[in-house]
């Protein structure tokens, strides 16, 4: 839709062009380090919303490494290696299950009663 003036109102014409295949982040890259990051595996301390946007960065090549470690928010120590996180893997074990990236309690147990549940 035009930002235009004077061209408010809904599109009245279908798209014009529909893209045949989808986005390849690593099409012309041939360095190492987005090899390494095509690679990565998405953390398991992470609840499914979380690791879904961690593995939508590293799919459409937003995905940046951390240069350093990170600190933790909760013992505030430089403990933190992947990116994204808030929590090092000491505190969201010790924590009853915590989420390294929103900080929000969740269990893998869970998770699969859910799938269980959807199949049904």
């Amino acid at each position: 839709m035009s930002t235009a003036r004077g061209n408010s109102g809904p599109r009245t014409r279908p798209q014009r062009h529909q893209n045949s295949t989808s986005w390849d982040s690593s099409k012309n890259k041939t360095d190492s380090k987005t090899k390494m990051i095509m690679n990565l595996v998405v953390s398991d301390h992470c609840c499914p919303k979380c690791s879904g946007v961690i593995q939508w960065k590293i799919d459409y090549g937003k995905y940046k490494p951390l240069s350093r470690p990170g600190k933790c928010v909760r013992c505030q120590e430089r403990r933190i290696k992947q990116a994204y996180h808030t929590l090092c893997e000491n505190c969201t074990s010790e924590g009853g299950g915590l989420c390294a990236k929103c900080g929000e309690s969740w269990s893998k147990e869970e998770d699969g009663d859910e799938d269980i549940e959807e199949d049904t």
